[in-house]
């Protein structure tokens, strides 16, 4: 239990640099919709060759999944975002709309890009 805590907090932390790294780079809100675009492709990509290449999950899960992800995907953001917004265009419903989509599927095609490298490995 202990090291899994570390290794969220590991993983938590270097996530977290890496997204204020983009806002601090780039000062733009469509950086949310990049972060968690490409932390839901990453996800998908990462959960599925985990799952298939039978990789034992003891450290990637803290580490990767709930740490750094979890950091650097905001939903948190994003929900302020939709809060701020919506109380002056009706745009942020849409928005908010395309991201949720977005990022399942980016997510599911995660998980194919996941196949199609454990596939290419097998040849």
């Amino acid at each position: 239990m202990l090291k899994d805590i570390v290794l969220v907090a590991i993983g938590g932390s270097l996530g977290a640099i890496s997204r204020f790294l983009l806002d601090v780079l780039w000062h733009a809100n469509a950086l949310t919709l990049l972060a968690n675009i490409l932390g839901c492709f990453l996800l998908g990509t990462l959960v599925m060759y985990v799952k298939l290449k039978n990789i034992n999950n003891q450290w990637v899960k803290p580490l990767i999944q709930t740490g750094f992800l979890g950091a650097f995907t905001s939903f948190s953001v994003l929900s302020t975002y939709f809060y701020i917004n919506i109380v002056s265009t009706s745009f942020s419903m849409v928005y908010f709309t395309f991201c949720l989509v977005a990022y399942f599927l980016l997510f599911l095609l995660g998980t194919i890009a996941a196949k199609v490298m454990v596939s290419a490995t097998r040849i």
